[in-house]
């Protein structure tokens, strides 16, 4: 006998969908997402090893259907509704087989329903119980933008560490040779202190969510898991904490540093672009010059082909040559707007901390190949 066990909006399945769809693609996930069908409403649920994601109260245009958890396979259903105009879709089951059926179009769904049906619970939304604060999608945005371009996935280094202070919440990312640092100012509803860390593919997937959904967030803690929530969606992930001190906000106290010079990012990405015209295969390094009024970019290769370009200082402290990797500058230079760079320089670690002059909050540190 056939059972109708949801009617859902297409335009909206097909937002949740694209949503789930966007966790990027591993081992971890089997493309199975789990549906709680429920007295005129459904939650969907996903469960990563990095990623997990709840929507809820979505409502449910069937008369009448029983309660049931059921596990449903979504790629196939994701790629016809792309291609399907209508405003619903039914799912039913019949005689064992589940199908979702718009207008002359039936497809058959792998799926496997819970052995007990009646016991599972609905997503209530409990946040306000919860020491949350709300931050600015475009806040977000920007902090993800000028860190998580460092997160690769050959990184040894893959978690990123948050420390929250009061209500500011520092988002730091790094690999082996480079940090970025980002402020988050907020008001959480009881000042906290908190660092941890959190796996790096969680931070990549929310930079994906953020550029397809405009409203604010909420961040709360709960269950050793930080939970983001934006309408009627719970993006969460388990945080890890760790034994080990490492010195990350020693590395990036600016009160180590000296200036050595400033420059304009728009003049420095034009010659470091010229630069790598002329490195040898795989072998991209620059050499940044600081002298009086100008600062020397130079690069060469095996063949014996030099290359070499002034740009303007606007501050000159004394004399220093550093050999950088091409990529770990211009990574930055092709996040960020047109704005002037304060280079500085910490002579007791030999690193270099790059600073915008617009966004005081963010500071990226380098460490230099080699330098004179």
């Amino acid at each position: 006998m056939k059972k109708i066990l949801l009617v859902l909006n297409r335009d909206e399945l097909l937002n949740i969908l694209f949503i789930i769809n966007l966790i990027p693609k591993s081992k971890y996930f089997n493309n199975i997402i789990n549906l709680k069908i429920h007295n005129g409403v459904v939650d969907i649920n996903v469960k990563n090893n990095d990623i997990n994601i709840v929507f809820y109260n979505i409502k449910n245009y069937a008369k009448k259907t029983d309660c049931i958890d059921i596990d449903i396979s979504f790629v196939s259903i994701f790629k016809v509704l792309k291609t399907l105009k209508d405003n619903m879709v039914e799912i039913y089951k019949d005689k064992g087989k589940l199908c979702l059926i718009s207008k002359n179009l039936i497809l058959l769904i792998k799926h496997n329903i819970a052995k007990s049906n009646n016991c599972f619970r609905m997503y209530k939304d409990n946040t306000k119980k919860y020491n949350y604060c709300k931050i600015v999608n475009l806040k977000l945005i920007e902090c993800f933008k000028y860190t998580c371009f460092i997160l690769k996935d050959n990184n040894i280094l893959k978690d990123i560490y948050v420390k929250i202070k009061q209500n500011c919440i520092n988002i730091i990312t790094c690999d082996n040779f480079r940090l970025a640092s980002y402020k988050l100012f907020c008001n959480f509803k009881k000042p906290l202190k908190e660092n941890f860390y959190v796996n790096y593919t969680f931070f990549k997937f929310l930079k994906k969510v953020l550029n397809k959904i405009h409203s604010n967030f909420k961040i709360y803690f709960k269950d050793n898991s930080l939970y983001f929530k934006v309408n009627e969606m719970i993006i969460y992930s388990k945080i890890l904490k760790r034994d080990e001190s490492l010195s990350y906000m020693e590395m990036l106290d600016k009160k180590k540093f000296n200036n050595i010079a400033i420059v304009k990012s728009k003049e420095l990405k034009l010659a470091i672009d010229r630069s790598r015209i002329v490195c040898s295969n795989n072998v991209f390094h620059v050499n940044l010059n600081i002298l009086k009024n100008y600062v020397k970019i130079s690069s060469s290769n095996f063949d014996g082909e030099y290359f070499k370009e002034k740009i303007n200082n606007y501050l000159f402290v004394n004399k220093k040559e550093f050999c950088f990797d091409i990529n770990f500058i211009l990574e930055l230079l092709k996040e960020i707007k047109d704005c002037k760079l304060n280079i500085m320089f910490n002579p007791k670690q030999n690193s270099v901390i790059l600073l915008l002059d617009k966004i005081t909050y963010y500071k990226y540190l380098i460490m230099p190949i080699e330098l004179n």
